[in-house]
């Protein structure tokens, strides 16, 4: 059963959040909830959730910051935010999944359940050295992360030959011949691929 955090400094987005789990999701725990940075990294720090939704815009530190404070094995990171502007490197390239409020149970049920598909420490782990990488950096990304139906992998932006839509699956072309099936839609490599 994955435990869920919800980092957000506004109740109602807490309150209809923990709602629309609790209806739709009856087989996953909320844990708690937080109104801020210091109080989330309290919440996550002592309950090891599986999963964070987590706002950007906080009073305290925003959302990067506490990914930054974060330790390994990192929890999935599901960033909701009302502004669509945040939809950079560090989201899409590492972050499970990226909600834009008001959050629909359609998108919500998506996010959750590729949640529930990752729990393997390894791949956490993986995600850590490539989040940091994209949050601390500040040159250009040189690789980013893409999950495929068995495991996570690391692939540099320069090794990608061509990305073909299949549903809402992406088959990516990769320079040595290799071809690889990532749970993406080709509108998300879109963004990812656009950033170096």
């Amino acid at each position: 059963m994955l435990k869920i955090a919800i980092v957000d400094d506004e109740a109602n987005s807490r309150e209809v959040l923990e709602l629309m789990i609790r209806e739709n999701h009856p087989d996953l725990t909320i844990v708690g909830s937080a109104s801020n940075m210091k109080e989330g990294l309290r919440l996550i720090h002592g309950s090891s959730p599986d999963v964070v939704f987590v706002d950007i815009e906080m009073p305290g530190g925003n959302g990067f910051e506490l990914v930054k404070q974060l330790k390994p094995p990192l929890p999935e990171l599901i960033f909701c935010t009302a502004y669509g502007h945040y939809a950079i490197k560090a989201i899409e390239c590492s972050a499970l999944a990226y909600l834009l409020k008001p959050v629909s149970a359609i998108k919500l049920r998506e996010a959750l359940e590729k949640a529930k598909e990752k729990t393997h420490l390894l791949q956490r782990s993986l995600q850590v050295k490539v989040l940091e990488e994209q949050l601390v950096s500040e040159k250009q990304a040189t690789r980013f992360l893409i999950n495929t139906t068995e495991e996570i992998k690391v692939i540099k932006f320069d090794d990608v030959v061509c990305c073909i839509a299949e549903s809402n699956y992406t088959k990516i072309c990769l320079i040595d011949g290799k071809k690889i099936v990532a749970s993406k839609t080709l509108k998300e490599f879109e963004i990812i691929l656009q950033q170096p």
